[in-house]
């Protein structure tokens, strides 16, 4: 997933999946909602150990739907591992 700085456009149209154990974990390492791109590389780099199957997917839905619904599939994929 690309990392660099979202345009205010992306910033706009990403919404964290709703989940209370996910924004406990958010809090916990102080990333709020208004740096989805840190969201991304935390969970990308730091939590999930994603394989090749899933980063391509990933980058695929990146590609396709812009990386707001990138970073969306890896919350989901992280409450699905974690919680």
């Amino acid at each position: 997933m690309t990392y660099g700085p979202w345009t205010d456009e992306e910033k706009a149209d990403y919404l964290e999946v709703k989940d209370e154990r996910l924004g406990s974990l958010y809090a916990t390492v102080r990333i709020p909602v208004t740096e989805p791109e840190a969201r991304a590389r935390y969970l990308s780099e730091t939590l999930l150990d994603l394989g090749s199957t899933d980063a391509d997917a990933i980058m695929s839905i990146a590609s396709g739907k812009g990386r707001p619904a990138a970073l969306q599939a890896l919350e989901r994929i992280a409450i699905e591992e974690f919680f």
